[in-house]
């Protein structure tokens, strides 16, 4: 009967939802959202705002958000609009010949629920039809006459190449070519993914093109084909829905939104888009939710040369195929960054790809066969991920070296030459020690009975032998070798960290 109240309780509130729009604005329609999340909520608005007939509605459209706190308050609904302000530079049709007016529950207005109305703007419409005009392009037509020689030469010239000042020559028309398969569009990102970013170690928490993060996760490569700022951002929203909803990180880790259609030639106007979508990770209070990585076939580091070198090379850890907006985990972020030295990862790159040189990495880029990255590892490629994952049951299971069960505090020495570089160096205090043939070993190595001891506490804290024995031996060969596990041998690794944290979840 609950059930039923609460029902008929959402009927009522919609009927009176509706009462109140048709009263403020006579004939208009009304999008009562579900939306419980900013995410879901901006999701919805775009979507009214990318609509084409939205420039032609006669009627004001209301949109309703009755079941999300964020906007519960004024203040917050505020903050929502600002952001969206933000946003108008960016759109072609929405700031120009769309406007939203904002009413807070409560209001002047007596909203029953936050709203915004989606309404033409007046004159918006008319008087400004120049017709077709052929010699018009997007894109400005350069008398190459008035080109100073050198930067004439410059232009147009074959990938790869170089000018006199040093800076390498791009082939436009070769990075412009987009397949017509949403399928191809994925594979041709997957292959850069895996040989610049995860084989060149780029990012050291990438293990192949469809796993990272931490805890390693599903890597998601959906591709819109949208050429229009508002509709790239009900795409966007829609993915950062469906990445705050999906509470199991395994099976989806971080998205790569790629936008082949949208500003391919045009990394500024990408670049804008970017900060609009920055913004509001802090204006409303998203940054414990998402971070935001953003990738350009032509992408440069703010800080230029003074970092990145007169050949530009470390720009390529940013070059991809398409533009590509790269949804994070937060909390995977922090963790990264506890876990790695962030100045550590940024030098790393920037040598490795030095070394390769920017001419060939941009003939890679522009031919889109990374093939010649063979062999090119970085010296943090696929840095430790297994040892990170150790690190996780560190920080989740017992809440860091003061929290271990009694026993592993003084039974397990460090390790000399990791300590300090994995959460403080805690992880690399126990991964050789577990029991039987590994507990030889540790004897045999001069520790003596350090790993019984510490095995008898794993088993008081209620993790199993042969879970453990899974863990010490992938971390010992990874550690010993230095190359990364094999997919089947990583997630039964994988697994067996999810079931010693699963165990130790309640450790003293």
């Amino acid at each position: 009967m609950e059930g039923a109240a609460t029902a008929e309780e959402d009927s009522v509130a919609a009927k009176e939802e509706l009462a109140w729009a048709e009263s403020q604005f006579p004939g208009c329609s009304t999008v009562l959202s579900k939306a419980t999340r900013l995410s879901g909520l901006l999701a919805d608005v775009w979507e009214t705002l990318a609509d084409p007939s939205a420039a032609e509605a006669e009627r004001p459209r209301v949109l309703m958000f009755p079941d999300c706190p964020a906007v519960a308050e004024a203040r917050g609904l505020q903050n929502l609009y600002e952001h969206l302000e933000v946003c108008q530079d960016a759109c072609e049709q929405f700031g120009t010949m769309v406007s939203i007016v904002p009413h807070p529950r409560g209001g002047r207005t007596g909203a029953p629920a936050p709203s915004l109305v989606v309404q033409v703007v007046p004159g918006a419409g008319g008087g400004d039809d120049f017709g077709y005009d052929p010699d018009w392009d997007d894109d400005w037509d350069i008398d190459r006459s008035l080109l100073d020689d050198d930067e004439a030469e410059g232009e147009g010239a074959a990938g790869g190449d170089w000018d006199e000042d040093g800076v390498v020559r791009v082939d436009a028309a070769a990075l412009s070519v987009v397949p017509s398969s949403d399928e191809e569009v994925q594979e041709l990102t997957k292959s850069w993914v895996q040989a610049v970013i995860t084989d060149m170690g780029v990012c050291p928490f990438s293990v192949d093109a469809s796993r990272a993060g931490l805890p390693v996760g599903q890597v998601r490569y959906p591709v819109t084909r949208e050429t229009t700022a508002e509709s790239i951002y009900r795409e966007y929203w829609r993915e950062v829905e469906l990445l705050v909803s999906e509470t199991n990180e395994r099976s989806l880790s971080t998205t790569l939104l790629i936008t082949p259609e949208f500003s391919l030639n045009n990394a500024e106007a990408f670049e804008v888009i970017g900060q609009t979508l920055t913004q509001p990770l802090e204006a409303l209070h998203l940054e414990d939710d998402i971070q935001l990585v953003f990738f350009h076939p032509q992408y440069a580091f703010r800080d230029g040369r003074d970092r990145i070198g007169s050949g530009g090379a470390a720009n390529f850890a940013r070059r991809s195929p398409f533009p590509m907006i790269n949804i994070l985990r937060t909390n995977q972020v922090r963790l990264a960054q506890k876990s790695i030295p962030t100045g550590l990862v940024y030098k790393q790159n920037e040598e490795v790809l030095e070394e390769v040189g920017a001419g060939d990495l941009q003939k890679m880029l522009e031919v889109r066969d990374w093939t010649g990255l063979e062999g090119k590892k970085g010296l943090v490629a696929g840095l430790y991920v297994a040892v990170l994952e150790w690190d996780r049951i560190s920080s989740q299971a017992f809440s860091g070296w003061g929290g271990w069960p009694k026993g592993f505090t003084s039974s397990v020495p460090p390790c000399v030459g990791f300590t300090g570089w994995m959460g403080g160096g805690v992880v690399c205090k126990l991964f050789p020690y577990t029991s039987g043939a590994t507990a030889d070993s540790a004897t045999a190595s001069g520790v003596g009975g350090a790993a019984a001891a510490a095995a008898a506490a794993a088993s008081s804290a209620g993790i199993s032998d042969e879970d453990l024995k899974t863990v010490a031996s992938a971390l010992v060969k990874r550690l010993g070798t230095g190359k990364p596990l094999q997919p089947a041998a990583f997630d039964e690794f994988s697994d067996a960290v999810d079931r010693v944290l699963e165990s130790t979840a309640g450790a003293p």
